[in-house]
């Protein structure tokens, strides 16, 4: 991962804290939060483009939630994990 560790980006993401990170010269923002009935949701969308989501899902953990976002192919047919050397990591 550029500008950080993948490390530090999935705790992160495991507690469902805002991310911005960029792939292709695309950013993309990563948010969570804990619905009103105490169910979590996790979703991903372009940053710029204000778009529909990317991905989005509700669950009972944040953890799950992670997992299974980090298993979706949502990167030209590849996960996050097999694509983290070429994201870029921001501050927004």
């Amino acid at each position: 991962m550029i500008n950080g560790n993948i490390k530090d980006f999935l705790d992160s993401l495991y507690i469902g804290q805002e991310l911005l990170f960029s792939y292709k010269e695309v950013k993309y923002f990563i948010q969570g939060w804990t619905k009103d009935n105490g169910e979590k949701h996790l979703e991903c969308w372009e940053y710029e483009t204000q778009s529909p989501f990317l991905w989005e899902a509700d669950g009972p953990s944040m953890s799950a939630l992670a997992n299974s976002f980090l298993d979706a192919p949502l990167w030209d047919g590849k996960t996050l994990e097999e694509i983290e050397a070429c994201v870029t990591w921001l501050e927004e």
